[in-house]
């Protein structure tokens, strides 16, 4: 696989003689295949997917609509790549740890910033102004970090170098976020308990109560479906968190194609921001897997239904009790 700036930079020179909308006419002479543009985006990339007559159903990858270049993942066809050999579109593998000269990046970024998170007052903005400033003029754009594009391509207009970080071990506060091993799938058990609402001054059930089939679906023979997919929150060698996505029949489910997701932390790690990293840390990795939606339940009364608007799910339908909310990931 080439690196950014290998990759950029052969298209950035064959850029002029590029014709999207011939590649994505190539494509889609297979029925099958669709390329979706994205008009609320700035980075100018279409979706290569599976089409059903309405809309993608599976996520192959992304193609850029000004240089050719793809990003493909995992699961993309054989018959998807001939075609872009064909039409000369170079391509690489989306969630590669990839490098990229300042030069070659900045050329490509232009309507957003790279932020160096050592200058940062806390998580969010305001900033050290003057060291911003060093950014804006071109003195400091990007310290000599890995990273992985997606995160370039899909994240919010501000990035942190942490941000960009393409590693599957990230750290926030001391605590690692990784993806789970099966071997550990076990301890979903313990966090499918924890994740039972329980409002303010009721009983706490019995552990029991995981074992009826409505909950067992979360996490019954977890690892054997393509959807499963966890991530973990991990404090000196010990998993204080876990999050996860399958598609399953489950109180927040809104389509067979749409994974649905759980989290859930101890009590005494809660409210400090953790489950949040975790959160995007879960949903990168589901998007990197292919899929671009995914959806969730949360009762009414619980503080997380806050957590979960401020990461973009919506509402789709509502019960007495519940809200049933989705997040589109491109």
């Amino acid at each position: 696989m080439k690196d950014v700036t290998t990759l950029f930079g052969s298209a950035l020179d064959r850029s002029s003689s590029y014709l999207y909308t011939s590649v994505r006419s190539a494509l889609e002479a297979d029925n099958d295949i669709w390329c979706l543009a994205d008009s609320d985006t700035n980075e100018k990339w279409a979706y290569i997917g599976k089409n059903d007559g309405e809309s993608l159903t599976e996520y192959y990858g992304i193609l850029c609509e000004a240089y050719p270049v793809a990003f493909l993942y995992d699961n993309c066809p054989d018959k998807i790549k001939a075609v872009l050999d064909k039409c000369g579109v170079e391509y690489t593998a989306f969630d590669e740890e990839l490098s990229c000269d300042e030069a070659i990046l900045h050329h490509y970024i232009t309507d957003t910033l790279i932020i160096d998170d050592r200058f940062l007052e806390d998580d969010y903005l305001p900033f050290n102004q003057e060291a911003f400033d060093m950014i804006v003029d071109g003195r400091r754009y990007l310290t000599p970090y890995k990273f992985a594009f997606d995160d370039l391509i899909y994240s919010c207009p501000h990035y942190t170098v942490s941000e960009l970080a393409g590693m599957d071990i990230t750290e926030k506060d001391n605590i690692i976020f990784r993806k789970a091993t099966p071997g550990e799938y076990v301890l979903l058990e313990d966090f499918l308990y924890e994740a039972i609402f329980i409002p303010e001054g009721a009983v706490s059930p019995p552990r029991e109560i995981i074992k009826r089939p409505e909950l067992q679906v979360y996490i019954e023979n977890f690892g054997s479906r393509r959807s499963d997919i966890c991530m973990f929150a991990e404090k000196d060698g010990k998993v204080i968190g876990a999050a996860w996505v399958r598609i399953m029949n489950d109180y927040g489910s809104i389509s067979p194609h749409i994974p649905s997701l759980a989290i859930s932390l101890y009590p005494e790690y809660r409210g400090h921001g953790t489950g949040t990293a975790l959160m995007r840390v879960l949903l990168n990795e589901v998007r990197r897997n292919g899929y671009g939606f995914v959806s969730l339940s949360v009762q009414k009364a619980n503080y997380a239904y806050t957590m979960y608007r401020k990461l973009g799910f919506e509402t789709v339908r509502e019960t007495t009790d519940e809200y049933i909310m989705k997040k589109y990931l491109f």
